[in-house]
């Protein structure tokens, strides 16, 4: 009983923990999204941004990272959905960057999406390279949810043994 009581607290106590992991990595709150036209870009290449959650008929920035940079600005419908077409700037080095959509009122981060810019689009190469597409998915929330999943049901299982116990108890009095 003590080993199924220790295991149920360490498992919550995982969860616990989980959950602050995977809410500190997504910029963006309620209602507010970002969706990029490709996920992996070239220098130069033209790329649409599109979101929502930004104050009504607001300005909203687009700024293209590792070194920030606005690279596009646009006015937001009266549903605070917004769209922008920019080129990836020409100088941009290999790697992950980070696209995000800043209200250019209140200098508030709406939302951001990663984008990755292989080596070979940077140094000149056939751009043949067999690794595998960057998708932007995140495995932490999954993680969490499952940690959670584990400490429920063994609390539900927990309690069943205790229901049972009880009435085996009460029967044989």
């Amino acid at each position: 009983m003590r080993k199924a009581l220790a295991a149920l607290a360490m498992s919550a106590v995982l969860s616990l923990l989980a959950g602050p992991a995977f809410a500190q990595t997504e910029y963006g709150g309620e209602g507010e999204s970002l969706t990029v036209s490709d996920s992996r870009v070239v220098p130069g290449q033209s790329m649409t941004v599109s979101g929502s959650g930004a104050t009504p008929d607001g300005k909203v920035n687009i700024v293209f990272a590792s070194t920030p940079r606005v690279v596009a600005t646009t006015t937001a419908d009266g549903d605070g959905n917004f769209s922008a077409t920019f080129e990836v700037p020409s100088d941009v080095d290999a790697g992950t960057h980070t696209v995000t959509a800043v209200d250019a009122a209140t200098g508030d981060v709406l939302a951001s999406v990663a984008v990755v810019v292989p080596a070979s689009a940077v140094d000149g190469s056939d751009g043949d390279d067999d690794s595998l597409p960057f998708t932007g998915s995140s495995t932490l929330p999954g993680i969490g949810i499952g940690v959670t999943l584990i400490a429920l049901g063994g609390a539900v299982l927990l309690a069943s043994r205790r229901r049972t116990d009880r009435e085996r108890d009460s029967v044989s009095s």
